[in-house]
């Protein structure tokens, strides 16, 4: 049987991730409001350790495809893997050639067909979303935007208040879920346009199989300028899992240059 983690084991990019998720989901079905929302997905973002993201979401009706993660469901501790940061760092350099293979592979491109709600872990889920992001505001212009696979969240200027941002959920069409909040001093916006969608469409094919993970997919993309690590220029985040819960995530730039890779070590 799982048991819970102590307080102070250190929580994951993609435990994060998975918090932000439920979160998302919690403000598109009503069950949080727009400031509990930003509150909540703040200190998921910055949190530290699984206790700190568990207590975000534990009063929260979680969707099925959360059930098992490691906030909400926690696992038996792994062991100890004190090499493992390290080999991630090695592995980069090994794996930019599968990157890059995976990238000119025309018959690895994961294209969809059409749908009023695209498949967003899609190549063409994604440019379909772009599509919709440009007719309803004119640009391609974010501050940030998370793909899932069941909506997407977006981060905006506000019109006519360039001091402020507003929210946005995507399932099809475009929701505001929030009213206008002061931007942080120094936001830098990204240009969705910008990104190399051809590539973006080999590597969500193959990245499981970068990743290491056995049965995964990519269930959350994120574009966005990182608070950590290298800041100067915009990047994908795409994370891969599979129904045991084992995991990955790599980092590329909007061209689909490797930055880092994490896959999954057994």
């Amino acid at each position: 049987m799982p048991s819970s983690p102590s307080p102070s084991k250190r929580a994951r990019d993609s435990d994060r991730a998975d918090t932000c998720g439920v979160l998302d989901n919690a403000l598109a079905d009503g069950q949080l409001h727009a400031g509990e929302y930003e509150s909540r997905t703040s200190k998921a973002m910055s949190a530290k350790t699984i206790h700190d993201l568990q207590v975000l979401v534990n009063d929260l009706q979680i969707p099925s495809r959360y059930l098992d993660t490691e906030v909400v469901r926690p696992r038996l501790p792994a062991p100890p893997k004190s090499v493992k940061a390290a080999a991630a760092v090695v592995l980069v350099a090994g794996v930019v050639g599968a990157l890059i293979g995976s990238a000119t592979n025309p018959d690895t491109s994961p294209l969809g067909t059409d749908a009023p709600i695209p498949n967003l872990m899609t190549g063409h889920g994604v440019a379909q979303f772009i599509d919709d992001y440009r007719a309803e505001f004119g640009d391609t212009i974010a501050d940030t935007v998370s793909l899932s696979t069941e909506n997407a969240t977006v981060e905006r200027v506000a019109h006519d208040q360039p001091g402020n941002y507003v929210r946005y959920i995507y399932d099809g069409d475009f929701k505001s879920w929030s009213t206008p909040s002061p931007r942080t001093t120094g936001t830098r916006t990204i240009d969705l346009s910008t990104v190399d969608l051809e590539v973006l469409a080999r590597l969500i094919a193959g990245a499981p199989e970068t990743l290491r993970v056995p049965g995964g997919v990519v269930d959350q993309i994120r574009f966005e300028y990182p608070t950590i690590g290298r800041a100067n220029e915009p990047t994908v985040s795409m994370y891969v899992r599979n129904e045991a819960d084992d995991s990955g995530h790599l980092e590329t730039t909007l061209s689909g240059e490797p930055l880092s890779v994490y896959p999954f070590t057994p």
